[in-house]
């Protein structure tokens, strides 16, 4: 709420505020998905100023996530899961996804990375991953702090792979210089052949991840790894 209330949210604030009271009050996931569609129509959809981000956790200062609405219904979503018994979470936060609009899926991916116990949502984020729907996409692979933290390797790669077939840059993918590895190079410069046998172009992406691989992950592969890029 706080976020909200700095960044000249107020009506957003209260109505995060009466959504989670009412969840308190009604611990139900029945309750849970009321409240949080009401905050689509209550928290509005306007960007909140940079500085309210200030001490924000990483990811909650992205342009695309620091709007009224996304505080709004991840600061319910963060509060409900203290609420509702631990073992309703995973059922409720994956509820909300699958039941959400655009907007509301959005909000639930951002909110991964700061649930309680984070790694039982690796299945929710996978899904994720299978969507071709670019915004939602984008809510997980950029600048949001779950896929490097908790997804394994093949869950991660697929999700660096399928953001290249969407266009996804991953100049915002928080983490990702981390977690590359031979194969994750492996899987690149197969998709970078099949792009250039094709006479395809060949993304921006494909550079970029060489050069945030460790000398002894680039020596794996036959293409010369170019400099070092600082890692986000």
């Amino acid at each position: 709420m706080r976020l909200l209330e700095q960044g000249g949210a107020s009506e957003a604030a209260q109505a995060a505020r009466a959504a989670l009271e009412a969840v308190r009050g009604a611990p139900r996931l029945t309750t849970l998905r009321v409240q949080f569609a009401r905050l689509g129509r209550l928290a509005p959809q306007r960007a909140l100023p940079p500085s309210a981000a200030s001490g924000a956790p990483i990811g909650v200062e992205s342009p695309a996530f620091f709007t009224a609405d996304h505080v709004a219904r991840v600061a319910l979503v963060l509060g409900a899961a203290e609420v509702l018994s631990d073992a309703d979470v995973p059922t409720a936060v994956t509820t909300l996804y699958r039941t959400g609009g655009e907007r509301e899926q959005q909000s639930v991916l951002r909110a991964l990375p700061w649930l309680p116990s984070p790694e039982r949502f690796v299945e929710l984020a996978s899904e994720a991953c299978r969507t071709n729907d670019v915004s939602v996409f984008s809510a997980l692979c950029s600048d949001n702090p779950f896929p490097a933290r908790q997804m394994p390797d093949g869950a991660l790669f697929q999700m660096v792979m399928k953001a290249m077939f969407l266009g996804v840059s991953h100049e915002r993918t928080w983490g990702l210089a981390e977690r590359v590895t031979p194969e994750l190079l492996r899987m690149v410069e197969d998709y970078e052949n099949e792009r250039r046998a094709a006479g395809r172009s060949v993304p921006d992406d494909i550079s970029r991840i060489r050069r945030m691989a460790s000398p002894a992950a680039a020596t794996t592969t036959t293409t010369t790894p170019l400099s070092e890029e600082p890692s986000r």
